[in-house]
């Protein structure tokens, strides 16, 4: 039996994550209740979103999907 890989989180405070030139490491993410998006890495939402329920306590946050526009 293999061991699941831990998932990887990163927290941007608000001010990085609001820059215009802010590259996110993932697509899914949170914006916790002091305004810092926490990230998830992962390739599946519902994967994304049971880490963010064990962080957090079930249902408290929903995880967003990261789309930014693009400029040319």
């Amino acid at each position: 039996m293999t061991k699941a890989k831990e998932m990887e989180t990163f927290y941007i405070p608000c001010e990085d994550h609001n820059m215009d030139d802010f590259k996110p490491p993932s697509r899914f993410y949170i914006i916790n209740a002091l305004g810092d998006a926490v990230y998830f890495k992962t390739n599946s939402r519902v994967r994304a979103q049971e880490e963010a329920d064990k962080q957090y306590s079930k249902g408290k946050y929903a995880v967003r999907i990261e789309i930014r526009a693009g400029v040319r």
